[in-house]
Order: structure tokens, then sequence, then C-alpha cells
């Protein structure tokens, strides 16, 4: 069966750090999700860039925003994160950086309805890392939560292991608009 150019999916749930939960509360591992779709597990969509966005959270800090200055010290990343499972040629994109809530508001979710704009836009032309950076600003720069938790920001966050340039929306003519709730 032939393939696209890539296979996307958009996971919206609550979560923890390299965890969502299912219909039922249980927890489904990050981990396991990507393994189905390895190259072993999933043949068909070896060679396939893959892309995830997931509208969960990573933790229960809500975020105040700072403005930091680093070193560039390299980060412990555990032996047991999820992002060691990732196949080749992935992207998985959080609505939140690690260990922090992710906001929606009566509207939907803040980090996916920002992406539906930019691919109703001139974005959707843009390589995928250029996307996502211009993702990332506009949730940091241009949302602020209100009411009970007002004052908080989200910060978007992606890893990625692509070893190639990639134009998942590129010349796309139908409106990629969807409602997310």
């Amino acid at each position: 069966m032939p393939q696209g150019d890539c296979f996307i999916s958009i996971i919206s749930s609550h979560g923890e750090e390299g965890v969502i939960y299912d219909f039922h509360g249980e927890q489904v591992y990050l981990r396991d999700l990507y393994d189905l779709l390895s190259p072993e597990t999933c043949p068909a969509l070896a060679g396939v860039p893959k892309l995830f966005f997931i509208q969960a959270c990573r933790g229960m800090t809500l975020d105040e925003g700072a403005f930091l200055e680093t070193d560039g010290a390299p980060q412990q990343i555990s032996a047991f994160s999820h992002i060691n499972f990732l196949p080749r040629d992935t992207v998985v994109v959080f609505a939140s950086s690690e260990g922090y809530a992710a906001f929606q508001n009566p509207l939907g979710s803040v980090f996916l309805q920002t992406l539906c704009d930019m691919l109703d836009g001139n974005e959707k032309d843009l390589e995928i890392t250029q996307l996502l950076t211009r993702l990332n600003h506009l949730v940091a720069y241009k949302f602020e939560s209100k009411g009970t938790y007002g004052g908080y920001k989200e910060m978007p966050c992606y890893i990625t292991n692509l070893t190639r340039d990639l134009y998942p929306f590129k010349g796309r003519d139908k409106p990629t608009r969807m409602l997310v709730q």
C-alpha cells in the first residue's frame, strides 16, 4: 500500500511525563506508542517520517515564564526516558515543557489551535523545524492563562531525530483547518 510523505498523529489527552491516559484513565506509555510504529513492528512505515503532536500535561507545575541565561551545560536524561524509544526520523511535539501543565481554553487547546491557524497560512510551506519554532514563539509569547489560573504561560517543545529536511504540509491546497475541542 503506498504511503504519504509522512505519518502524522495528533493526541489530545491528560498526561504526565512519558505517559498519556486512555479513555478509562489507564496509563499509556509514549514509548509503547512509538514502538508500534517502529520499522520492526510496522514495516509499512519504515523510512516514513513520523510526526506526533501531543496535547497533554507533562507534570503539575504551572509555568510563570522566565528569562534565563545559561552556560549551555547538558541536561541529564533518564535512561528510562521515552525519548530513547523514538523510531528513526520522528518528531514529537509537546504542548508544554517537561514537568509543566498544558492549558486548554473554552475553544480548545491553545497549542493545537495555534498549529491549525499556522497551517491555514503561509507557514504550511515551512520546513518542520522552522514551523515548530514559530509555533513555540506564538504560544509562548501570545498566550497567557486567564481565570482561576490567570497569568501563567505555556511553552511547547519538541524532540526530533530527523536526518533530513521535512516539509509535511507544503503545497497542500485543501485547508487543514480542524475543530479542536
